[in-house]
């Protein structure tokens, strides 16, 4: 009998079981002064880096869900950023700004939690669990809003809150 830790099947799909998502500005990092490098060199938020960790000890897949744009400059410098706590998955890093052919659909959405909310309700297919960690209350919002249940969300601030769902 083959050993499935992370993976469960529903309906002949292999999914996925947990990811943990987290926004960048505010949440993983504050931003340095240099908008070129601003994910190496700002300064790391300790708790939230804690629950990232906590979260990677509990088997869960780390994704990146941002408002930036240059989703391939994200996940290069993510990679630096986030070494020492995780190797991170680039399939996993969605920069909603990017003009990337992955997000010609949200070209039209107005609001970036419109857009936010779209790639967690995508992902939810595709995974048993989510969790989301964001500093902006419309972002959390918009997940709640959802109303899918196996998709939870945090504020920045509650990320004590987060552990009793990791």
């Amino acid at each position: 009998m083959s050993k499935l830790t992370s993976k469960i099947v529903t309906n002949d799909l292999l999914l996925d079981t947990k990811l943990f998502l987290f926004d960048i500005d505010y949440t993983l990092c504050d931003p340095s002064d240099d908008p070129e490098d601003n994910i190496i060199n700002g300064r790391p938020k300790r708790t939230t880096l804690q629950l990232l960790k906590y979260a990677v000890s509990k088997d869960y897949k780390i994704g990146i869900l941002t408002a930036r744009r240059d989703e391939d400059n994200c996940y290069e410098q993510l990679s630096v950023f986030l070494k020492p706590y995780c190797k991170l998955d680039r399939n996993l890093v969605f920069a909603i700004n990017s003009h990337h052919p992955n997000y010609k659909e949200y070209f039209g959405v107005q609001k970036d939690y419109d857009a936010k909310a779209a790639v967690i309700k995508k992902l939810a297919k595709k995974f048993e669990k989510i969790l989301f960690i964001d500093d902006l209350h419309k972002n959390i919002y918009a997940a709640r809003n959802l109303k899918i249940s196996t998709v939870y969300s945090f504020l920045v601030t509650e990320y004590r809150n987060a552990y009793t769902y990791v």
